[in-house]
């Protein structure tokens, strides 16, 4: 049987093709996919920024329900809701036995929406281990916030500064800027996010979470900020590593998300005399399940974040609501939504 898919042939080439829906073995469980949010990885990959197979069915920040089940599942049965993790880590390699699941080794082959066929359709092929069942209160579009929200808790833990006085500034407010307000905010921190969007930040303002402020300009955020330097600056654009190491306290983190491909100036002398680190992080590592427990515990406002749905025959607007204008080949700075969900 056919259904479509929203497949990647290279940098601004997708097509929605009829693809066959998948079988599976014994140990595997099919997934009816119902809701999918477009991610930065999605629009690196379109833009060419972020590498990807080509022919490779996109997408990886998922919901849905169990279609099929090999013979022996044993914690799922056909029609539960889930959430999908779609981080897969064989658990075997140096990586996974060393704590580091987001790097295993088989990464370059079986990453969800990159190397392997994502959840840009129908139906989706995936194990046990990676699902969790999805409550009636929460909706398969809020389900879809459970991984990148997993993927700031995994950065968030790797900060030593988590203390509630922390000076804390978040630079983007997109869908990853929103859940690293909140990731932080579950550790008792309060901060500032800034976005140079209007039109973002005035939906950004009703989805931060309580106490959290939203500014045009990291100086608008110094004003009240102590000696105007902050403890831990998050950047989700990956453009601004310099202007984030210029505002760092001593003893102050830099924690990197965005995936830009670009070269800066850092200082190794300052960078030592004033002890602060620079902290790349990715994808998720043992967060999945607390990300589930605090969607499921209403404590992400997901209906605040989720702004715009759309089918996926219409990926075309929904990708031009995120400032990536895949009819012209253009991506700009104009994005009119926080975070985008596309339906099979």
């Amino acid at each position: 049987m056919k259904h479509n898919a929203l497949v990647y042939d290279g940098p601004w080439n997708l097509k929605i093709k009829p693809v066959d829906t998948p079988s599976i073995n014994p140990t595997q469980v099919l997934i009816e996919i119902k809701a999918t949010g477009i991610c930065g990885t999605d629009i690196g990959i379109i833009t060419g920024k972020y590498k990807a197979k080509s022919g490779v069915i996109l997408g990886h920040e998922s919901s849905g329900v169990v279609s099929k089940v090999g013979a022996d599942v044993s914690n799922f049965k056909v029609g539960d809701r889930v959430y999908i993790d779609p981080t897969f880590y064989c658990g075997e390699c140096f990586m996974c036995r060393t704590q580091r699941t987001n790097h295993c080794e088989l990464k370059t082959v079986t990453e969800t929406g990159v190397s392997a066929n994502g959840t840009y359709t129908k139906y989706y092929v995936t194990t046990e281990r990676f699902l969790y069942h999805l409550p009636d209160s929460v909706s398969f579009e809020g389900a879809t916030l459970a991984e990148p929200l997993s993927c700031a808790m995994t950065g968030t833990k790797q900060l030593s500064r988590l203390r509630p006085d922390a000076r804390v500034a978040v630079f983007g407010a997109g869908a990853m800027g929103l859940m690293y307000c909140h990731a932080l905010h579950l550790k008792g921190i309060v901060g500032s996010l800034i976005e140079v969007s209007k039109e973002r930040r005035d939906l950004a303002k009703n989805a931060v979470p309580d106490g959290w402020q939203v500014f045009s300009q990291l100086e608008e955020s110094m004003v009240n900020v102590y000696k105007h330097e902050f403890d831990i600056i998050v950047d989700t654009t990956g453009y601004l590593l310099e202007k984030s190491v210029s505002h760092l306290a001593r003893g102050g983190e830099l924690l990197l998300i965005g995936l830009r491909d670009a070269f800066y100036k850092i200082n190794p002398m300052e960078m030592t005399d004033k002890s602060y680190k620079i902290i790349g992080s990715i994808d998720s590592d043992y967060t999945f399940n607390s990300a589930v427990a605090a969607i499921n515990n209403k404590q992400i406002p997901v209906e605040k974040i989720i702004t715009n749905c759309y089918s996926i025959d219409d990926y075309a607007k929904a990708f031009a609501s995120l400032g990536v204008n895949i009819l012209n080949n253009n991506s700009a700075y104009n994005a009119s939504a926080l975070k985008v969900v596309l339906y099979p």
